[in-house]
């Protein structure tokens, strides 16, 4: 009886089964009939695949369709379910309409019914339309041959004589185009940051040189206004020319104005809009450079040395009153208040699963698109919106900006996105919030070398979505890793599972405080040292080394911050001490990753400018610094960012004064003001990271951004008095906290607390690459009871704003002295009664002013 039962019980699911896959099968046979009649332009198959009622209305829409639009190709993406119930089901699939030149996407939403084991379509609806794109290539038909060709762009101009300009296959839009010739460029910056980086680069203030081609790509209506061709004729070119041409265009349109989607390998293109523009130009001398001009950009023009990866000229242009450039700033459509992610991390192949809700608010109701940063090496599987929608997205995998499209104007101020994505991402050297990551004598050294291995993925690893216009969010992670390992991040660690038939664990951890972006590390750690109050504080290290001594300074240089700057931002901090190849650290909010190099005898011996590491705490203090400067507040551009290093590589020599004394504060003093004279012609300290990048000089930036910018807030900081400074620090890290600020932001609050006008201290200090020249003239008279010093200070060429410090020592009782005179002019006079004669009278003593002082005697 029991083994008819089960029989009956297996034939009963089995046909079950069967049915179900008929079914989804039907749904499949359905949609690829619905493709191959559109692909084989069988329109009255195609409309039979509609109810009746439905059938004219769609057949009136398709003739207006194909009147816009005359299509040679069709692809279907996977069809997704919305919703289903009995005898219907709604649909979702993404449409793509292709001929020799354009492409067209189209999202439909369908609405199913079946009628006589049959499915048709009872409603269309087309959610969206992308329109715009093209199937660019280079040559097309229309070939000329010019005596004279001219372009002419803001700061560059181009000249080819008797050359050849090859047009793109795109009818009547001229977009694209490629000269070969004998041709010249001359690029002329009109800021004179941008002309000194050239002078660095290409010894001058301009490149003129000789050039065998140019790509370029533009708005139609830029053609006849910046292109001028002089007897241009048509004519036929050889294969083998065409061949070149092409060459040409296969490897420079890749880089501008593309996006792929997730439909085909194939690139599309947009059309440049504006006076947006690139000009890929290739000379004997200079290689491959590359001009870009975009409209929106706050930094619209940018001179790119393709060989070299090197960014050498970023600004906006100087122009005249009468053509004075309008910059407009749209106010941002959305910001991102929080994520949600799930991953699953394996390190032994650095690959992740993930899966991240990313929780938006809306400044208006209708928004059409996002815009992420996202590495390129991922793979997107799956995009919905929080109604279940699979969206549409594109991707510029060069410069790593994914595009999401929503499917209509949102019906509330909140919503949602999730992303399921997948693939392989190496751990990167972090660039920000850093204490700079060197490797000494620039000798690779293998991970073989170092026993416990860590992987530390932060901002400029682009793990997930970073959301660019987002100032700070909050966030909750989930990640699971393989048993053997331990991962910390931002953030409370809220709780740990483990799996022990999969050998994983999974780590919880909440993100309640805003943070600018999100960092986690795995490796194999111990745990050293926790303190839970007043904060939480942890010290982790891998098994080869320790963080004992670390923990213990902590909760001090906390302390000595708060005072200076106000109280500590977050509730907790985690410190990693490691073993590793680079010497440095990295500093997220609430987590700091200190890197110690691995022992070898005589290997890392090196001379860095930032480095006072023979003081025990220096690394710790720099990173510490950067949890209120760098994570509290946020530098806005680039330009800002000596904000956090800068401002860190301060309070780190203030910390080591407070611990060993005014000696070792003076002789970081000292070594900063050298290697900033050595290396002050690299640029002003507003172009950030750019200094050195030029010639590949790291210890530029390091000199420029970490110790000048130390050196010229201990400048501020005479000015405006000690106790009075650091007042209006923490005033201005409460006014400004969890928000992007800039050096004008700086400069506006310190000028409205201190009364201090510091427009010519901010012009020189921050702005120019140059150092006072000065000399300092005394003579002393004697008085009928005491002395008269005598100071006249000349400054040479740029009046600069600086507080100078003036030392002597007593003749008899041999004591020092020291004052202190506010330097705002080009000259300064001022006399001093003494009770004792003078002797070794020494100007800048310490170096805490940069640049170069001369003392003279004058005879009474």
């Amino acid at each position: 009886m029991m083994k008819k039962f089960l029989f009956f019980f297996f034939i009963f699911f089995y046909l079950i089964a069967i049915n179900l896959i008929a079914q989804k099968q039907s749904i499949i046979n359905f949609f690829n009939s619905l493709e191959l009649s559109l692909k084989n332009q069988d329109y009255n198959s195609y409309l039979n695949l509609f109810i009746p009622k439905e059938r004219n209305k769609e057949e009136e829409f398709l003739k207006n369709f194909l009147n816009s639009f005359s299509y040679e190709e069709i692809q279907f993406s996977k069809p997704y379910k919305i919703s289903s119930k009995e005898g219907k089901i709604s649909y979702a699939i993404h449409v793509l309409y292709l001929n020799d030149y354009s492409a067209l996407i189209e999202i439909w939403f369908l609405d199913l019914k079946e009628i006589n084991n049959n499915w048709k379509i009872e409603k269309k609806r087309i959610l969206k339309t992308f329109s715009g794109l093209y199937r660019l290539k280079i040559p097309g038909d229309k070939v000329k041959r010019a005596e004279r060709i001219e372009i002419n762009h803001y700061d560059i101009r181009l000249i080819f004589e008797n050359s050849l300009i090859f047009f793109d296959n795109i009818p009547e839009l001229d977009t694209g185009f490629i000269i070969l010739g004998k041709g010249k460029v001359i690029f002329t910056p009109s800021s004179p940051h941008e002309k000194h980086q050239l002078k660095l680069y290409y010894k001058s203030e301009k490149i003129e040189n000789k050039i065998e081609y140019s790509y370029i790509r533009m708005s139609p209506h830029l053609f006849s206004k910046k292109i001028k061709l002089y007897g241009a004729s048509s004519v036929k070119v050889d294969k083998y020319i065409k061949n070149k041409v092409y060459s040409i265009f296969r490897k420079s349109y890749p880089r501008s104005f593309t996006i792929e989607t997730p439909l085909t390998d194939e690139l599309f293109t947009l059309i440049p809009q504006g006076e947006d523009m690139v000009i890929e130009f290739k000379g004997p001398k200079i290689g491959e450079l590359t001009y870009i001009y975009s409209s929106f950009s706050k930094e619209s023009i940018n001179l790119y040395d393709r060989k070299r990866n090197k960014i050498i000229s970023l600004y906006s242009p100087l122009t005249s009153s009468k053509l004075k450039r309008f910059f407009i700033s749209f106010e941002e459509k959305a910001n991102v208040e929080s994520y949600d992610i799930d991953i699953t991390f394996n390190p032994s192949k650095l690959y992740f699963y993930g899966k991240i809700k990313i929780n938006l608010r809306t400044n208006y109701l209708y928004i059409e698109s996002l815009q992420f940063k996202f590495n390129r090496n991922l793979k997107i599987t799956n995009i919905y919106d929080d109604r279940g929608n699979s969206l549409f997205f594109s991707w510029d995998r060069l410069r790593e900006n994914l595009y999401i499209y929503l499917l209509s104007p949102q019906e509330k101020y909140t919503f949602s996105i999730t992303i399921f994505y997948r693939g392989r991402i190496k751990p990167v050297k972090e660039i920000s919030d850093v204490i700079p990551q060197i490797n000494p004598l620039n000798t690779p050294i293998k991970h073989s070398r170092i026993r416990y291995r860590t992987y530390l993925y932060s901002y400029s690893s682009l793990w997930y979505p970073v959301y660019s216009s987002t100032d700070y969010f909050k966030a909750s992670l989930k990640i699971t890793i393989p048993s053997k390992y331990t991962c910390l991040a931002n953030g409370q660690k809220i709780k740990i599972e483990t799996d022990e038939i999969k050998k994983e664990k999974t780590y919880y951890f909440l993100i309640d405080y805003p943070v600018k972006y999100l960092s986690f590390i795995v490796g194999e750690f111990v745990l050293n040292s926790e303190e839970k109050k007043p904060i939480f504080i942890e010290a982790y290290s891998t098994p080869d080394t320790t963080s004992k001594e670390e923990g213990e300074l902590i909760k001090d240089i906390i302390n000595f911050y708060e005072e200076k700057f106000g109280p500590y931002p977050y509730p907790k901090l985690t410190l990693i001490k490691r073993t590793f190849n680079l010497k440095g650290g990295h500093s997220p909010a609430s987590l700091i990753i200190l890197n110690t190099l691995p022992q070898k005898k005589g290997l890392f011996r090196y001379s860095s400018p930032v480095d006072l590491s023979q003081w025990k705490g220096y690394f710790l203090a720099h990173e510490i610094a950067h949890q209120w400067w760098g994570q509290t507040i946020t530098w806005d551009t680039y330009h800002d960012q000596w904000l956090s290093e800068g401002f860190a590589q301060f309070a780190s020599i203030l910390y080591l004064k407070k611990r060993y004394g005014e000696g070792v504060f003076n002789y970081s003093l000292e070594k900063f003001n050298k290697w900033v004279r050595k290396k002050s012609k690299a640029g002003a300290i507003i172009l950030g990271p750019r200094i050195g990048h030029i010639n590949n000089d790291t210890n530029a930036l390091l000199a420029i951004v970490y110790n000048k910018t130390a050196l010229v807030l201990n400048l501020l900081k005479d000015i405006i008095g000690e106790d009075k400074f650091f007042e209006i620090l923490r005033d201005f890290l409460r006014d400004k906290k969890f928000n992007r600020v800039s050096t004008l932001d700086f400069k506006k609050y310190i000028e409205e607390k201190s009364g201090i006008n510091l427009k010519r201290f901010f012009d020189y200090w921050f702005y120019s690459h140059k150092l006072p020249k000065v000399s300092v003239y005394y003579k002393v008279k004697k008085l009928p009871q005491s002395y008269e010093l005598s100071l006249r200070i000349i400054q040479d060429e740029i009046s600069f704003h600086f507080p100078l410090w003036i030392q002597w020592i007593e003749k008899k009782s041999k004591k020092v002295y020291r004052k202190k005179i506010i330097v705002n002019s080009r000259e300064v006079n001022i006399k001093w009664n003494l009770s004792d004669y003078p002797r070794k009278i020494k100007v800048n003593p310490f170096k805490a002013v940069p640049g170069f002082f001369k003392l003279k005697k004058i005879s009474t």
